[in-house]
């Protein structure tokens, strides 16, 4: 499994717009690149937007890569003072709590 991090610092105030636009027209162009798995874009306090791109092999990363760079600089650049910057890898450990319980449950302590 192959995961792309793109990251933009935005505009104050435009986190929205951007959530908006991305799950809009973005989101249905990620789910098209051949080996997609998950999607997820986080907003932090210093109005920093992070995309994370989950793909099976490197081909769809690198895929995701170009879509979304060039879907970025034609529809956000109103938005976004600058990026995305791009990092991506191969995944070395990986867990996931499927079934939603508690990892650490209620009834210690």
């Amino acid at each position: 499994m192959y995961i792309s991090l793109r990251h933009s610092k935005l505009k104050p105030g435009e986190a929205g717009e951007v959530a908006r636009r991305i799950n809009a027209d973005l989101l249905p162009l990620m789910r098209t690149i051949r080996g997609y798995r998950a999607y997820y874009v986080f907003h932090t306090a210093a109005d920093e937007v992070a995309a994370v791109s989950m793909y099976e092999d490197e081909a769809g990363v690198k895929e995701s890569d170009r879509v979304a760079v060039e879907w970025v600089r034609a529809n956000l650049s109103d938005l976004i003072f600058h990026g995305p910057e791009v990092v991506d890898g191969v995944v070395i450990v990986s867990d996931e709590n499927v079934g939603g319980a508690p990892i650490y449950g209620s009834e210690a302590g």
